[in-house]
């Protein structure tokens, strides 16, 4: 082919002999081709776009440009509104020549394809959510359930104590209540509440019961009312925090990984055409995201973006409230029913920006009014926090201001708060007349020294109205000396108005097994006062033991341990301590009790949420919980998992090889999101595999034909079985059904329809015997 230069339709020569190529009479240039190019007519050709495939499109091809409809531009992910147009047959077409340099094309003589060459600006911008996301095939469930907490306390095997707790789940809403028992025989409600979770708007209700508080220099008090907030909890995949974008364009296929300080986190496949790297989730604190993109021919680009991420901000137009109304509970450990006066408390934040996140708070009571407002502003040099905020109890008015300052990298972090409130600021917490801290002073920092070595610096100079000053300081520093050990070594002061006193700690923690084991020494008031060793391991997630066993030896010597088993059915712990002022012991108690699918289950005490694990008929199936064994089915095929998180993808397995053979298992693993302490029943159904085994006869005028290597079809319930059949008409059918079925026989000898009855017989293999059926109008025997 030769090259030509490109001429806009009507217009002139660009000049530009390498823009654009179209055939002439080469050879082996297709004859059709040149006909249509000397003719200036249409054809159908394959288009290639920045060397991806895009289908076929009709192209009007003429000695020095080709013309392509505008209709079937975007089709082709190319959005231009430049270039020269022409009606032609009623539609409008656009002249590729006059769109040169940011359009090339060629046409191949060998495929007949029409490659383009396009700036990727005029490519479809593609975006690629990079955030964690839904896990794929997440179930949100709310089946119907209920559940009962209890526990029993003995106190040095004489006193009794009693805790228990109810709940109700109905469509994702909650209804619970707690009642206590005190070890001298007093019985005590607690908390009542109704919770309702709206998901999609982050919505959450409670009426009843509820802790409130308004956050910042804002009080907080239990209450009996009414509570709205946009509560992030319901859905934990929701990204509330601003997030990092990156965008570019790339002209051949090519692949982004995205780096945050130094990690891989995710990997996106780009097309030709510009791109949009979203919701890249940074940690808290200052960092670098890289993106490098390799094209299809190798060759790297590297994008870096510093960043300095927070988490007291809101993305950009988002927003959280929560308001309180309702009335103060009083003495809640001790009555049931003692509630005040009205009370309100309410918080606002918005995100004005990325980086800008103000809020206004307002709370008030029985002749006390509280409010403010503040604001959080995040850069590349750290994060500030402040607020301001005024009060009115009965004739007496009061302030209140605070400001705090973070900077946080992965080897360094320091920081510093202030907060002042005159000696007649109130809240719901804080009375006009009650002591309070006037000057409340802190700051930290933190240095890592390579992967094995860490300081950190704390200081806190706290003045109350009342009380006096107090302050303190202590330095720390740890150092790993083994693959898994550290030492530690701390040293400080305290000082009160009663004195100043050195504090000054040093051990070395290990790790063994599952556990840890301590070995520490502190000396407090210039001497050494007591040493202490300690071995301890954590409940599993499942079924187990966790134990701690620990001696002190110097001033208050003794010792002591604690052993703990948590089983399928419940939790029982004993303590046993030893001090200076003698030897206590503690036994607890504690289970619990579920309703859900139907049935009624014993487990330990339902803390979140909880599924019941279903393998119909199959006993002892090991059950996992995000990879973890937690149990093993009953001989129902049932357990209970009692510790689910809500709303969120719980991913529950079965071990199949533990499932007999005779069973076929299509689903071992599901990812089930229940409501907020409700329960999901979650069924992993297996199949008993069941052959049914006959012989079929076509009969034909007396005579009985074998249908000879034929074939016998089932069909209903939308599902068809077949069999192909043996020299003597012999059928094997898989996990036939019990009942009466129709069936198709075909075969050279004709065919026919047959009734098979399947009768439950209980066993592996059901054998019906020979079955026969009259040949039909079409059967040609042979």
């Amino acid at each position: 082919p030769d090259a030509v230069p490109p001429a806009a339709a009507g217009g002139t020569a660009s000049g530009a002999a390498a823009a654009a190529m179209t055939l002439t009479g080469s050879r082996d240039t297709d004859a059709d081709l040149l006909s249509a190019i000397g003719a200036g007519r249409s054809m159908v050709l394959p288009v290639i776009v920045n060397t991806e495939e895009k289908g076929e499109v009709l192209v009007t091809i003429r000695p020095s440009d080709v013309l392509l409809r505008a209709a079937d531009l975007p089709g082709l992910g190319i959005h231009v509104r430049e270039g020269v147009r022409q009606e032609i047959d009623g539609g409008e077409w656009v002249s590729l020549a006059s769109l040169w340099p940011r359009v090339r094309y060629v046409i191949d003589p060998e495929t007949l394809a029409l490659q383009l060459t396009v700036d990727p600006e005029l490519l479809a911008s593609r975006k690629f959510d990079l955030s964690a996301g839904r896990p794929a095939g997440i179930e949100y469930r709310h089946d119907t359930s209920a559940f009962l907490n209890y526990s029993f306390t003995s106190l040095d095997l004489h006193r009794l104590e009693a805790f228990a707790e109810a709940g109700l789940s109905v469509g994702g809403s909650l209804l619970s209540s707690t009642v206590s028992r005190d070890a001298d025989g007093a019985v005590v409600r607690g908390l009542t509440s109704l919770t309702v979770d709206e998901r999609e708007r982050l919505r959450r209700w409670v009426v009843g019961d509820t802790f409130a508080a308004a956050g910042g220099l804002g009080g907080a008090a239990f209450i009996g009312g009414v509570s709205v907030s946009r509560s992030f909890d319901v859905d934990p995949y929701f990204v509330r925090y601003p997030t990092l974008d990156v965008t570019g364009a790339v002209k051949t296929p090519s692949t982004a990984d995205v780096y945050v300080n130094g990690s891989l986190v995710r990997r996106a496949e780009l097309q030709p055409g510009q791109f949009d790297l979203t919701n890249i989730l940074p940690p808290a604190g200052s960092g670098t995201a890289k993106v490098v993109i390799r094209n299809a021919f190798g060759q790297e680009t590297v994008l870096t973006n510093p960043f300095y991420a927070s988490a007291s901000l809101l993305s950009k137009g988002l927003s959280e409230y929560a308001f309180n109304l309702g009335f103060e509970r009083n003495g809640l450990a001790a009555r049931s029913f003692d509630y005040g006066a009205p009370v309100f408390l309410g918080r606002y934040r918005i995100g004005l920006s990325d980086t800008l996140t103000l809020e206004t708070r307002l709370e008030a009571g029985e002749g006390m009014a509280s409010g403010g407002a503040g604001i959080a502003v995040a850069g590349g040099w750290g994060e500030v926090e402040a607020a301001v905020a005024g009060s009115r109890s009965g004739a007496l008015s009061g302030g209140a201001a605070s400001l705090a300052y973070r900077y946080v990298t992965r080897a360094f972090s320091a920081g510093a708060t202030a907060r002042l409130m005159d000696g007649r600021y109130a809240n719901l917490s804080i009375g006009s007349g009650d002591d309070r801290p006037t000057l409340d002073l802190n700051a930290f920092g933190g240095l890592r020294v390579g992967r094995r070595a860490s300081l950190s610096l704390q200081y806190g100079n706290t003045l109350y109205r009342d009380s006096g000053r107090r302050e303190s300081l202590n330095v720390v520093a740890n150092l790993s000396v083994m693959e898994r050990g550290s030492l530690y070594v701390s040293g400080g002061f305290s000082r009160t108005p009663e004195g100043t006193f050195p504090d000054v700690r040093a051990g070395l923690i290990v790790a063994l097994g599952g556990g840890t084991a301590h070995v520490g020494t502190d000396w407090m008031r210039g001497r050494r006062t007591t040493t202490t060793a300690e071995v301890q391991k954590p409940l599993p997630l499942g079924e187990g033991v966790g134990y701690r066993v620990y001696a002190t030896q110097g001033v208050e010597g003794g010792g002591g341990g604690r052993l703990q088993y948590q089983g399928r059915y419940g939790t029982a712990e004993a303590d046993v301590d030893d001090t200076g002022y003698g030897t206590s012991t503690t036994v607890r108690l504690a289970g619990g009790l579920v309703f859900l699918g139907g049935d009624l289950e014993a487990t330990r005490p339902v803390t979140e949420s909880y599924a019941l694990v279903r393998v119909p008929g199959v006993e002892g199936v090991q059950v996992f919980s995000r990879n973890q064994p937690v149990g093993r089915t009953d001989s129902n095929g049932n357990l209970l998992v009692p510790d689910l998180l809500p709303y969120y993808g719980n991913q529950l397995s079965i071990a199949d090889w533990d499932v007999p053979m005779q069973y076929q298992i299509p689903v071992t693993r599901r990812v089930v999101a229940p409501p907020f302490r409700g329960g999901a029943v979650v069924t992993f159904p297996v199949e008993l595999i069941r052959s049914v085994r006959g012989l079929v006869v076509l009969k034909e005028k007396g005579r009985e034909i074998p249908p000879s290597y034929g074939e016998l079809t089932v069909e209903g319930a939308g599902d068809t079985l077949a069999s192909p059949l043996g020299r003597n008409g012999e059928f094997d059918l898989e996990n036939l059904a019990t009942g009466r079925h129709r069936a198709r026989v075909r075969s050279s000898a004709g065919s026919c329809e047959v009734e098979l009855n399947v009768p439950d017989a209980g066993t592996l293999v059901v054998d019906l015997g020979t079955v026969a059926c009259v040949a039909g109008p079409d059967t040609e025997a042979r």
